[in-house]
């Protein structure tokens, strides 16, 4: 297996899977997302079997900060529990060494209607390796905890979404972020 750069030809099927994988008040705009990665803002890395799409990951480095975050990354239904979330994730890791690594997840709430999947996403994440940096932000996406390999600020955070998503889109997406000292895994 490898996990390789993705070129225009694979954008149909790579947006394919990402609408079916995200819910709408997650998902930024294709056009968007097709245009960040055109100018190289965004990387997106895919994984085949045999010719199948299993997976794929968008990331955005921010080589100024010395850091990359995991924007969005999903595996094809039919093939899910088979290690290639695992795999893609521990390649990203590869690809980005020495850079501080981190991703957003859904709030893990008893009152979400998808609790057990939140659940389930977490552990997932936490056997691979990442800790809760005690970060939870909340826009226009919802509630999310901020996920890392090493512990990573608010303000590094910030800055990141902002190359990310532009000066404009992060006042319109309303996002803040607040420390919580009880889910920082990195201090326990």
């Amino acid at each position: 297996m490898k996990l390789k750069v993705a070129t225009k030809n694979d954008y149909d099927e790579v947006f394919d899977l990402y609408n079916k994988s995200f819910p709408k008040h997650e998902r930024k705009p294709i056009i968007m997302l097709k245009s960040k990665l055109n100018s190289g803002k965004y990387d997106l890395y895919i994984l085949r079997d045999n010719e199948i799409l299993a997976g794929f990951v968008i990331t955005v480095p921010v080589n100024e900060l010395n850091i990359t975050m995991i924007d969005y990354i999903a595996v094809n239904t039919e093939l899910r529990s088979k290690g290639y979330g695992s795999f893609i994730l521990n390649e990203v890791v590869k690809f980005y060494k020495g850079k501080k690594i981190f991703l957003a997840m859904e709030e893990v709430a008893e009152n979400t209607p998808n609790y057990a999947q939140r659940l389930k996403r977490l552990a997932f994440y936490k056997r691979n390796g990442w800790k809760n940096t005690g970060l939870l932000t909340s826009g226009i996406s919802g509630t999310m905890h901020v996920l890392a390999f090493s512990p990573i600020t608010a303000e590094e955070y910030l800055k990141t979404q902002t190359n990310a998503l532009g000066k404009v889109l992060m006042k319109l997406g309303k996002m803040n972020v607040s420390y919580h000292k009880e889910l920082d895994e990195f201090i326990q």
